[in-house]
């Protein structure tokens, strides 16, 4: 649903592509969900924080908080 948002305010929303992309094109902002299916969010942060990409990132999840 937020990819659906992001695309008609005019963003791109680049789904499985995005740690390709995130490591050879520039971008004012990324936007992560800690449960990517195939690559964990904090594993693709990681992964583009090691190659000196350091775009500023916001890192959503649905997951529950602990209490």
């Amino acid at each position: 649903m937020l990819s659906d948002i992001l695309r008609d305010q005019g963003y791109a929303a680049v789904g499985r592509r995005g740690l390709h992309l995130g490591l050879s094109q520039r971008y004012d902002v990324l936007v992560l969900d800690r449960r990517l299916p195939a690559l964990d969010g904090l594993r693709v942060l990681s992964r583009l924080r090691s190659r000196a990409v350091r775009t500023p990132l916001l890192l959503l999840t649905a997951r529950k908080c602990p209490r």
